[in-house]
């Protein structure tokens, strides 16, 4: 083609136009980046993303949040935090975040008592946070306490060998004390015998396991408590029946003779048959959505029974090869009927409510609320992180206490990040990579090499 003036002017304006369209295609592909935003978390274990909790937290989070960081001026940091956070305004937090360098403004971290850098304060309705570790779990439990309309005092009864919220033995409660308190509750101990009477402030009182028997007053107080309309968590063993009689007669809720024992129940893993492991549970908000075994070590069955005017709802039950021994476990043992023994199902845990009927379709959250399960160990420190044990304990807290939003919330499970391997496995991976692949490379570079020498 022969380039004159009417043709380079039509090149000029064709590669004007090319450029413009250019500059216009870039323009709405950054309107488009800054109006609609799109992430994907392509890692194996979804670490960039916030999980399903989280989620959860997050739908009962209403207004705004604040987040402060006191941190002094370390880039990769802030950036880091910067990005945890930013996973929660795409989730739909209206979160304002803001760094404060403690050194730069040292009256103020005095006056707020910042012992370090990295402090991070997360206030919401008029309520504040203070963690000293950054991450996604501390952040969603922050949340999931801050969303909670007042404080939950969760009162434990002391003085007679009751598993302690704050032990760190095998049978005691430390574990589920602690995650109680990541969830907000306010978790305190009670002795009867110093205390004229249960605070009035106390929203769960859990009995847990006592080894010996109360007095007749401090029983007297803790009837007096449920006639009251206060809530109560009972975690009662076989060996301790006959210790609060009482208090059994009033929820409506009558012991069996014995231990609960599985047939089937080594199939699970457990080396005695005092194991009775839960795949059924009954049709309450407390246990609905359950789908994996909850594990309960020696074990007392439990049957309701008409009295005060509870309604009473099941929620864990064995399964048929269980039954109720009465003899002791050891040698061969066998269901006998004559001994007084009940084969199963049987029922290890009951919740109990009375007070004004659920309206509609709503499950019932109002009322006075009780649940009495024939085991403390499940939630022991020894066995809390067996199945759903620990969800199974969290849910029972928060339907106790009105919480019905907080009840399908799963406890912070830390992510399993071990790779085991057989000694085969592990002779086999080092053969390969420090020997095999080292020869395999040699052998095939000196074959290329002599190949090309031959042309």
């Amino acid at each position: 083609m022969r380039l004159d003036h009417r043709n380079r002017r039509r090149l000029r304006l064709q590669n004007l136009l090319f450029v413009v369209l250019v500059l216009a295609f870039v323009g709405i592909l950054a309107w488009l980046a800054q109006s609609w935003r799109y992430t994907a978390d392509w890692t194996q274990t979804a670490r960039n993303t916030l999980t399903t909790k989280s989620h959860e937290v997050i739908e009962l989070v209403e207004g705004p949040v604040e987040m402060t960081v006191y941190l002094g001026p370390q880039p990769v940091t802030r950036r880091s935090i910067r990005d945890l956070v930013e996973r929660y305004r795409r989730a739909g937090v209206d979160v304002k975040l803001e760094f404060v360098n403690p050194e730069t403004n040292p009256a103020l971290a005095r006056e707020l008592g910042i012992r370090q850098g990295g402090e991070l304060i997360v206030r919401h309705g008029g309520r504040e946070e203070r963690l000293q570790r950054i991450s996604e779990q501390s952040i969603t439990s922050a949340l999931a306490r801050l969303a909670r309309d007042a404080e939950r005092w969760v009162v434990f009864l002391e003085g007679h060998g009751e598993r302690k919220p704050h032990g760190e033995g095998n049978a005691d409660l430390g574990g589920f004390g602690e995650r109680l308190r990541e969830r907000g509750f306010r978790v305190q101990t009670l002795q009867l015998a110093r205390m004229p009477h249960i605070p009035d402030n106390t929203d769960l009182l859990v009995i847990a396991s006592p080894q010996s028997d109360y007095l007749p007053g401090e029983l007297a107080r803790v009837r007096q408590y449920v006639q009251a309309g206060g809530h109560l968590l009972w975690l009662t063993e076989p060996e301790h029946g006959d210790r609060l009689n009482g208090l059994a007669e009033d929820l409506g809720i009558r012991r069996h003779e014995g231990v609960v024992v599985d047939a089937g129940a080594q199939l699970f893993g457990t080396d005695t048959p005092d194991f009775a492991v839960i795949s059924d549970y009954g049709d309450h908000p407390v246990v609905d959505g359950l789908d994996q075994l909850s594990l309960f070590p020696q074990a007392v069955a439990l049957t309701p029974n008409a009295s005060g005017g509870w309604r009473h709802s099941a929620l864990l039950r064995t399964r048929e090869q269980s039954w109720t021994e009465t003899g002791p476990i050891e040698g061969e043992i066998d269901f006998d009927r004559d001994a007084g023994e009940t084969r199963g199902p049987l029922t290890l845990g009951w919740a109990g409510r009375r007070g004004p009927p659920a309206e509609g379709d709503e499950p019932p959250t109002g009322g006075q609320r009780f649940a009495v399960i024939g085991d403390g160990d499940f939630l022991s420190n020894a066995y809390i992180g067996n199945g759903v044990n620990l969800d199974l304990g969290m849910r029972l807290v928060n339907w106790l206490v009105g919480d019905r939003a907080h009840i399908s919330i799963p406890p912070d499970v830390a992510p399993d990040t071990r790779v085991d391997l057989s000694r085969t496995a592990v002779i086999v991976l080092g053969f390969g990579f420090l020997l095999i692949l080292p020869l395999a490379l040699l052998t095939t570079g000196l074959v290329i090499g002599w190949r090309r020498r031959r042309r």
